[in-house]
């Protein structure tokens, strides 16, 4: 009997819905900053020019050192 009571009571709390609202958004005072805010810092791509002499060419190929791959697809004569 219990077991059965237990599965029903189971049942009932994952089975129904919860009904959850959104609390209504207050507007923030401007002067005061969280500190999360303070601590983003963002930077620029860095890109770095690699240069190489194949068979007496001089060619260059841009490289993302930021992200970590070839801008170029192929090296580009000088």
């Amino acid at each position: 009997m219990k077991k059965v009571i237990l599965s029903i009571l189971m049942f009932l709390v994952i089975g129904c819905g919860f009904t959850v609202y959104a609390q209504g958004q207050t507007q923030a005072d401007p002067s005061v900053i969280s500190r999360s805010e303070q601590s983003i810092t963002p930077y620029a791509s860095v890109i770095e020019y690699k240069i190489r002499e194949y068979y007496g060419r001089i060619q260059y190929r841009r490289w993302h050192k930021t992200l970590g791959y070839w801008v170029d697809p192929y090296w580009i004569d000088f």
